[in-house]
């Protein structure tokens, strides 16, 4: 009987992500603002917390990454002109831990 029980505990975790169709698998209680400007390439995985400011600029995310819980993806400004912002690219094969503020325009490979 108990191990009944944890079938069903294993089946409630894999409920807190949303696995897309490329293999993403996303948080529920992750926060991805201008989704239409995030680009996850696939077999990726954001933790719960983590959120993504694709309303400020174009987000790309590579193949295989993870970004670890309560982390923050916001597009830098630029240098000169404080109104804009530079899209951010996250490589393929990239690890971001928990609790990280992630302001850069590029991180890890760039394919």
């Amino acid at each position: 009987m108990s191990s009944e029980i944890a079938a069903v505990d294993v089946d409630d975790s894999e409920d807190d992500y949303i696995k897309t169709t490329t293999h993403n698998y996303v948080s529920r209680k992750a926060i991805i603002d201008g989704a239409k400007r995030v680009e996850i390439k696939g077999r990726s995985i954001l933790h719960q917390g983590v959120r993504v400011r694709g309303d400020l600029q174009i987000v790309k995310i590579g193949r295989y990454c993870e970004i670890g819980e309560s982390t923050s993806l916001e597009p830098p400004t630029y240098p000169y002109e404080k109104n804009k912002r530079v899209p951010m690219i996250i490589g393929s094969h990239t690890h971001i831990g928990k609790d990280c503020v992630i302001q850069g325009a590029a991180i890890g490979s760039s394919k």
